[in-house]
């Protein structure tokens, strides 16, 4: 029996050999790769342009920064009050140079430089304050103190007027208490030395008056004794104790003097119950000064009756009057003697 050829099995062949062909993807994966190495490129270049950018616009606000921090006009150079005013216009320019920047960056870009501009504005800010700050405290500082040495000289001045230095005294004090506010540091000690060196120094101005006024001096010490430090009440007794010596011997001189003009020993027992030897030897200086003086007048005197007898042929009874009894004895002599001789 002859065979048949089958073609249906060579037709199912060759058809499932196609669909295997056909079932077969195609390899496009360096296709894609290329692709993504041109986008790769192309984001790198962006990234890297946005940085330069980034890092441009921070260099440039740090100098305007720098500018308007240290630059001529800069507000680093003002003081005293004038740092407020520099600090508002510093302020002012250094929006206007972050707006000036922004402009120029794009959405992205401005989102990579926030932290920056965050950075470098906080910086000047606080930098900007604390100058403010401090030179304003200066300022006013400056003016307190020179309120308080105002009230110092003042008082100096009026030292024989009570009620100016007590007026000045209440100036003082509360300076001391707008330096307190300032500074937040409360001091009595210091409040203390202030007050007494006033009181001090204007007790001391009496005394180194052409005419010491000594009287002044010592009613400011019992005064206003209470307000000084033990240490300047100290130094104005020591300074006012030779003086004061000075006056009470002068004193007690005189009384010693007008006492016993004519009794040279009562003079000398009077001395001798003089127990401070400083006082004892200056009552003697004035003593003999007095006794000087005293002598000079009463040559003066005799001298001028005896000429106006001369000139006159009579007796000045006022200058006469004034001469002591040994003196009126020792000019009537005199006269006596002329009257004989002529």
């Amino acid at each position: 029996m002859p065979v048949v050829p089958r073609y249906e099995s060579q037709q199912v062949n060759q058809v499932a050999q196609a669909q295997q062909v056909q079932a077969a993807p195609l390899d496009v994966s360096p296709i894609n790769k290329v692709g993504n190495e041109i986008v790769d490129v192309f984001q790198k270049a962006r990234d890297q342009a946005d940085r330069v950018r980034v890092l441009s616009a921070r260099t440039a606000l740090q100098k305007q920064v720098n500018d308007l921090t240290y630059g001529e006009n800069g507000y680093a150079h003002a003081q005293g009050i004038n740092a407020l005013y520099a600090g508002e216009t510093a302020k002012k320019n250094i929006e206007q140079a972050q707006a000036n920047i922004l402009k120029d960056l794009n959405i992205r870009q401005r989102e990579m430089f926030q932290p920056d501009l965050d950075t470098v504005k906080n910086s000047f800010n606080a930098n900007l304050q604390n100058h403010v700050y401090n030179e304003n405290r200066k300022a006013v500082t400056t003016t307190v103190d020179d309120s308080i040495y105002t009230a110092e000289e003042t008082m100096k001045q009026n030292f024989n007027n009570p009620n100016e230095i007590t007026r000045n005294i209440l100036d003082i004090d509360n300076g001391v208490t707008e330096l307190e506010g300032l500074s937040g540091i409360v001091s009595p000690e210091y409040r203390a030395k202030r007050q007494s060196a006033a009181i001090v120094n204007t007790a001391l101005n009496a005394l180194s008056q052409p005419i010491p006024d000594f009287q002044s001096a010592k009613n400011i010490m019992d005064t206003f004794g209470d307000r000084m430090t033990v240490s300047d009440k100290n130094r104005l007794v020591e300074t006012m104790r030779p003086m004061q010596l000075s006056a009470e011997a002068g004193i007690e001189a005189q009384v010693i003097f007008d006492k016993y003009r004519d009794d040279p020993q009562g003079k000398v027992e009077a001395l001798l119950k003089i127990t401070d030897p400083q006082k004892k030897q200056q009552v003697s200086q004035n003593l003999a000064v007095l006794d000087k003086a005293y002598d000079e007048s009463q040559g003066m005197g005799s001298a001028k009756v005896l000429n106006t007898f001369l000139e006159t042929g009579k007796i000045d009874a006022d200058s006469y009057a004034r001469l002591d009894p040994e003196n009126q004895n020792k000019t009537m002599i005199a006269i006596n003697a002329k009257r004989e001789h002529d």
